[in-house]
């Protein structure tokens, strides 16, 4: 296994099949796995969160937290600290390391409201993060610490000093905005949310992840290195075997050493948050094939199906929305294996 390859991030966009593409790679034994999507209870509820307050309450409901709880939930430094020490311990291993976030949940809301031109939406205190740089170490092992804030480039849309965030091979995922517009719709319902929420437009976008994959394009053709590798979740849900010999021999793994089938997850542990969005995954030992994602996807027929759904208000809503992301979507598609 090459060692640029050692350290695998993917940056999903929500409902993009990720969970399972992440369920699949992780099988391989040369890969040491973090816990997916990590992040999620800084952004939401951190010291330094990035969410806004609007609908807090609901989403202390889907975690299951009081505010007393969630007022000791970790920030920024702390995810950042962790994860180079996880990338450490890997490598010391001769392990691949392997994590997952939405990449929203690791950008600052600034940035989100800047680019994805949000006004109206609530801008919290930009988190102020130190390369520790505990992810490199000397020959002797002993870990090298620095001091020194980190200082990020106008082209890293994340919240990562960029040190540690170009050390990673980038794997993002992406899906057609018709499928998971509508599918986040359906999992902020169980959670008595809707399209008016803070985070929806952030959601259906594909903006921030074609500008990471931009960021990474500028530093791969200037070092002659290795560029983004970009996963369709219909392409990976109709050959999944197909979409993974391309990702190992990518990252120098074997395929054969891949495993298709596991036992049942139980990601969430019982929580309301499970039954939102994790609900396909952790009801699964293996890939399930569904006929429907062999058909190309036709948004005018999608908007009638969503009038059906909800009502004709709301299938505007998502119309507007998905056909808003299709540029950068299909930016990104003709990327993908």
């Amino acid at each position: 296994m090459s060692a640029q390859h050692r350290r695998v991030y993917i940056f999903s966009h929500p409902r993009s099949t990720s969970h399972l593409f992440y369920q699949i790679l992780s099988t391989h034994p040369a890969i040491q796995a973090t816990e997916c999507n990590k992040c999620v209870s800084t952004y939401r509820f951190g010291v330094d969160r990035q969410m806004p307050s609007l609908r807090m309450e609901a989403w202390l409901e889907a975690f299951g937290l009081s505010h007393q709880e969630a007022a000791m939930q970790s920030g920024y430094q702390a995810f950042l600290d962790e994860m180079q020490r996880e990338a450490a311990d890997a490598e010391a291993k001769d392990k691949c390391f392997l994590a997952a976030d939405h990449i929203h949940h690791i950008t600052t809301s600034s940035f989100i409201n800047t680019h994805l031109n949000l006004p109206g939406r609530e801008t919290r205190p930009t988190p102020v993060i130190v390369d520790n740089m505990l992810d490199v170490t000397h020959a002797s092992g002993t870990q090298v610490g620095n001091d020194a804030p980190s200082e990020l480039n106008d082209s890293n849309p994340t919240l990562l000093p960029d040190r540690f965030l170009f050390s990673l091979t980038p794997i993002i995922t992406i899906r057609h905005p018709a499928r998971t517009t509508p599918s986040h719709l359906r999992a902020y319902q169980v959670l008595g949310l809707d399209t008016s929420g803070p985070d929806f437009p952030v959601v259906a976008s594909f903006k921030l992840e074609r500008m990471l994959f931009d960021a990474f394009k500028s530093r791969a053709e200037k070092e002659k290195a290795g560029s983004v590798i970009v996963i369709d979740g219909d392409k990976l849900v109709k050959d999944p075997q197909g979409q993974m010999k391309k990702v190992c021999e990518l990252l120098g793994l074997d395929e054969a050493q891949i495993k298709y089938s596991w036992d049942k997850p139980t990601m969430g542990d019982g929580k309301k948050l499970a039954s939102a969005f994790l609900t396909t995954v952790n009801g699964s030992n293996g890939v399930i094939l569904n006929p429907k994602y062999d058909k190309p996807v036709v948004i005018e027929e999608e908007i009638k199906g969503w009038a059906q759904e909800w009502d004709e208000s709301t299938a505007k809503v998502l119309e507007e929305l998905v056909r808003s992301a299709m540029p950068d979507y299909e930016y990104l598609l003709q990327h993908s294996l």
